[in-house]
């Protein structure tokens, strides 16, 4: 048998003071815990074990995970009405091998509303959580040093889980005469790299990620592919096209739209546009360091797609746009990429009544 330990190593408050009587809400693969502490305290910030559970071993040579759902809140008291607070929904892979550890650090924002100031103060905190991995026969199972819970309506709880690319967003655009069009980006297509037989749209971007989707490591990560039409509710054109400077504070809306409901499963590196970075050159960012054999059935992936999308002269379609970057850090030696970029369907004529993004995901490990 296995044991799974789970560890708070610390927990650091930033930004404004908004009290020091805090109740702390930590969820992992053992259950829901609470326990009090005080920010300012080193005593309350010490380690502390907030779980432990067993499962049978790996039954295989090849590494096994299993997928468990994270996520940490908190409510302060010192207050006289008390603020609450919580993170996101983190989706955490454990590894079915004694001696490993994982560790991840879960961020939430607790607003203290004051009516009397003009800006809420804002305690921005991070609970550090580890989890290893040992035999159950090595040593007796440590002490819990929190309080086991039934979760329900009084714990603050996460709205977004990390990682996930959203059904639909909205994004507040530049339409004609109209300088805050409410255009929705619903996501029509949303698939893996095994994916195969669609349309000629699934199956051209289920080619795309193919050749710019490596995944590989972690072992666990499964690169993802999605496709968003943009569009009006009332059909109200807007404008897309990046020959335009509205065009291009569009596209810029619509990636800080869509990162507010799309958290990555890491912290981002950037701070603008949600965590995307701007690139000038998709071109570059996606075929800059193909290797010669890879070059032309990248390039031909790439064309393929875009052509797909654009419906007035497809053949004459450019190719080269900008591109949205996310880095994100998942833990000390891995991360994710998310990267968008948008396509405007009628690139020879404008405003449109609707545009597509696409969007897909990657990975890495040191």
């Amino acid at each position: 048998m296995l044991r799974v330990i789970y560890e708070l190593t610390d927990i650091a408050a930033l930004g404004d003071n908004t009290g020091n009587d805090w109740t702390f809400y930590v969820h992992t693969g053992a259950g829901l815990v609470c326990f009090n502490a005080s920010t300012d305290a080193d005593d309350d910030r010490r380690p502390r074990v907030i779980g432990v559970r067993t499962r049978p071993a790996a039954s295989t040579d090849r590494a096994e995970f299993e997928r468990e759902l994270w996520w940490a809140s908190a409510t302060e008291h010192d207050l006289a009405v008390p603020e609450h607070g919580a993170g996101l929904f983190t989706p955490v892979w454990i590894p079915l091998e004694p001696g490993l550890e994982i560790h991840r650090s879960l961020h939430f924002d607790v607003a203290e509303a004051r009516r009397w100031a003009k800006h809420d103060r804002v305690a921005h905190l991070r609970l550090d959580v580890r989890a290893r991995v040992e035999r159950s026969s090595d040593a007796p199972a440590p002490t819990v040093d929190a309080t086991l819970l039934i979760p329900d309506a009084t714990v603050p709880r996460p709205e977004l889980t990390a990682g996930e690319l959203p059904d639909h967003f909205t994004a507040e655009l530049e339409g004609v005469d109209i300088d805050d069009l409410p255009v929705v980006g619903e996501r029509i297509l949303l698939l893996g790299r095994d994916y195969t037989n669609g349309d000629p749209r699934a199956d051209a971007l289920a080619n795309f990620l193919t050749h710019f989707a490596g995944g590989f490591m972690p072992a666990w990560y499964q690169p993802r592919a999605a496709l968003y039409q943009l569009r009006n509710v009332d059909g109200q054109p807007f404008w897309i096209g990046r020959n335009s400077s509205m065009g291009q504070r569009n596209n810029r809306r619509i990636i800080e739209a869509f990162a507010e409901l799309a958290p990555p499963l890491g912290n981002p590196v950037a701070s603008e546009l949600g965590g995307f970075e701007e690139l000038r050159s998709l071109l570059v960012e996606l075929l800059g360091s193909a290797h010669t054999v890879e070059l032309a059935p990248s390039a031909e992936a790439l064309a393929r797609l875009i052509a797909a999308l654009v419906t007035q002269f497809p053949e004459r379609a450019t190719v080269e746009r900008e591109v949205y970057v996310r880095t994100a850090l998942i833990d000390e030696i891995s991360g994710e990429w998310t990267r968008a970029f948008i396509v405007d369907p009628s690139p020879f004529s404008g405003p449109d009544e609707y545009a597509w993004m696409v969007v897909w995901t990657d990975s890495w490990t040191e």
